[in-house]
């Protein structure tokens, strides 16, 4: 039994670091986000004309921005939900993870939800969610169902999906929170492209900017699966 736990814990671990980074579009090059000091609480937002900015550098084939973070999220006639993800929709289908399998993107009061959060809430198009952020709580329409790179979602969390004024809003970023990049095969080294886009930005693997960005939620299931490795780790002792 205690072996038994332990293995589960494990695969339980493994799959929430990959449900998260699973976000990361996986035709995207790189990704440019705001340098951070130890002094600064939070990462800087980067500027609204970034994306446009990068798109008009020589080797970049498409830019497009996103604002992504963690909110509360549940259905209005059910129960709420663990740390979700909040992510603005795509401006480029080249570098979007999401397909959408049901209904249409989401427009001013409305929201696109995970297809496995729909399944296990049994939520569609047309019901209302409730969803919290630290700027405050709204209730959206349910325009649409979406898959993550082929998956019906972000791992064990939630993933709800905003039209862009929404996500600023609701996220309290101004510009973006990070802009994926994808480079044109000739294109030069991606670390030039950050000092020429603009200052204090740095370029990073796709898959640790979407870690590092939904790092609220990721450290929540992290000291969840903490928690159950101990037990693990207890009922492995008692068997012994």
């Amino acid at each position: 039994a205690g072996v038994a736990f332990i293995s589960g814990t494990l695969l339980l671990t493994d799959s929430l670091t990959a449900g998260v980074a699973n976000l990361a579009p996986r035709r995207a090059t790189a990704t440019v986000r705001a340098a951070t000091t130890l002094e600064e609480e939070a990462r800087p937002a980067l500027p609204a004309d970034l994306p446009a900015r990068l798109r008009r550098l020589e080797g970049v084939r498409a830019a497009a921005g996103k604002v992504l973070g963690g909110v509360q999220l549940k259905p209005v006639t059910g129960s709420v939900r663990g740390p979700s993800l909040g992510l603005s929709w795509p401006e480029d289908a080249s570098l979007s993870p999401l397909e959408l399998v049901a209904g249409q993107p989401p427009g001013a009061g409305e929201a696109a939800v995970s297809a496995g959060f729909a399944r296990s809430d049994h939520l569609g198009v047309g019901d209302e969610v409730e969803v919290a952020t630290g700027q405050g709580t709204t209730e959206l329409r349910v325009s649409g169902i979406v898959r993550v790179n082929g998956t019906d979602g972000a791992g064990p969390a939630s993933l709800v999906v905003f039209d862009l004024a929404t996500a600023r809003k609701l996220l309290g970023v101004a510009g973006y929170s990070s802009v994926d990049v994808l480079a044109a095969p000739d294109a030069p080294p991606p670390s030039p492209l950050a000092g020429l886009a603009a200052d204090r930005v740095e370029v990073v693997d796709p898959r640790r900017a979407v870690q590092d960005d939904s790092a609220g939620v990721s450290d929540f299931l992290g000291t969840v699966a903490g928690v159950l490795r101990g037990f693990g780790v207890l009922a492995l002792a008692v068997g012994s």
